[in-house]
């Protein structure tokens, strides 16, 4: 189950479970595509465990749109929340998220597409 959501930075906290790796050289060029108005189309992705009136938003995918916007002075951010009840569904994330990025590959397509 998930919900879309648009969330202030305040409320929202890196997943170092899933994606452990830094935020590398890949800010600037996004930085300038939102200069030029181009926004990225992909919503970050994040996951949370609600526990009786908490829940922390966990982002796993994303956190360098967020970063480039945090640089421009945005604050609020659009977010895919995964709800999970246990760690067989954090495990499950973590498996699809390696495979989007290894097996699946995420694909450039030229304009003519």
């Amino acid at each position: 189950m998930f919900f879309f959501i648009t969330l202030s930075v305040e409320n929202l906290f890196h997943d170092e479970r899933i994606n452990p790796g830094a935020i590398g050289s890949r800010i600037r060029g996004l930085i300038e595509e939102f200069l030029h108005g181009h926004p990225q189309l992909h919503v970050g992705l994040a996951w949370s465990r609600v526990e009786g009136s908490e829940a922390e938003i966990r982002v796993f995918d994303g956190q360098h749109k967020i970063a480039a916007k945090l640089l421009l002075c945005i604050r609020e951010f659009p977010l895919r929340v995964f709800i999970v009840n246990s760690e067989k569904d954090i495990d499950l994330l973590l498996v699809t998220n390696t495979r989007a990025g290894t097996v699946l590959r995420q694909v450039a397509f030229d304009m003519s597409v």
